[in-house]
């Protein structure tokens, strides 16, 4: 995510999943930012997220890559220390692939310390 200290949780949800970052209070607003701007890459009126020049966009395998799931709709909540993006799938039938791939971004988050 290129924010320090984040940690990253998924949690079933019906419909679909919750991806929770949190981090250190030094960091939360520049996370919050972050998440952000993986919601506007994905949703209505869809652009580049900030830095990383863009890439968040591209096949290079970095970021969650919502743009390569099955995704209806999207929410940012803040919470504390952190945003909990509340994914829901667009089918019913694709909420066990949304979930299957939100977990498997956010362990390759992890352990690549994404930048």
């Amino acid at each position: 995510m290129g924010v320090p200290d984040t940690c990253i949780y998924v949690a079933d949800v019906p419909g679909g999943a919750d991806v929770t970052f949190t981090t250190t209070p030094p960091y939360v607003s520049r996370l919050r930012s972050r998440v952000g701007d993986q919601t506007a890459m994905h949703g209505p009126g869809r652009q580049l997220g900030t830095r990383h020049e863009g890439v968040h966009g591209s096949s290079d395998g970095h970021g969650l890559r919502l743009w390569a799931m099955p995704v209806g709709v999207m929410h940012e909540v803040d919470v504390d220390r952190g945003v909990r993006l509340e994914v829901v799938a667009n089918d019913p039938s694709n909420v066990a692939e949304l979930r299957a791939q939100l977990r498997e971004r956010a362990a390759t988050l992890r352990d690549r310390k994404c930048p």
